[in-house]
């Protein structure tokens, strides 16, 4: 497909397609500015020629297409992804380090466990999760840390939540 560059200035109001000067197809630009239009964020002007952006709230319109949250769901699956991964490696360098203590010199019946002050978050975690055959089990693993970030975002009970006034 031929592609043009702009011949006018650096103004979204020069003649020409606003994505001509970077090489899209006038297709590709064409449709994309009939759905900016669609969702009432941009507008063909006609003085001088050129399409503007509106008044519209970015915002509004991605609630409206149930886009609105996505990159926070993405930050927050992909924070659980990251801990669940060190989660997993530091329980594999356990199973490979020599001259641990086995399973019998863990904690007896009573006993807490040891919180390190200043060890990463998942040094004071409990075991990886076993399945019936004792081998990781992944799906335990993401439940439980899934909970615990639940847990953590949950209001306190008899108390504001943190940075509210």
């Amino acid at each position: 497909m031929a592609r043009t560059v702009l011949r006018g200035p650096r103004c979204s109001n020069a003649p020409g397609l606003p994505g001509e000067r970077r090489a899209y197809t006038g297709r590709t630009v064409r449709r994309h500015l009939a759905i900016l239009e669609k969702h009432g964020l941009a507008t063909e002007g006609h003085r001088p020629a050129g399409w503007r952006r509106t008044r519209a709230s970015l915002t509004d319109a991605a609630r409206r297409i149930d886009a609105h949250g996505t990159r926070e769901r993405r930050h927050r699956a992909y924070a659980l992804d990251r801990q669940l991964y060190a989660w997993w490696l530091a329980e594999f360098d356990w199973m490979k380090t020599r001259g641990k203590r086995t399973a019998r010199g863990r904690t007896m019946p009573g006993q807490g466990r040891l919180i390190l002050p200043g060890a990463p978050s998942y040094a004071n975690r409990a075991r990886y999760p076993r399945d019936h055959r004792g081998r990781a089990d992944h799906r335990a693993a993401r439940v439980h840390l899934q909970l615990a970030a639940a847990a953590r975002r949950a209001p306190q009970p008899g108390g504001q939540a943190w940075g509210s006034r």
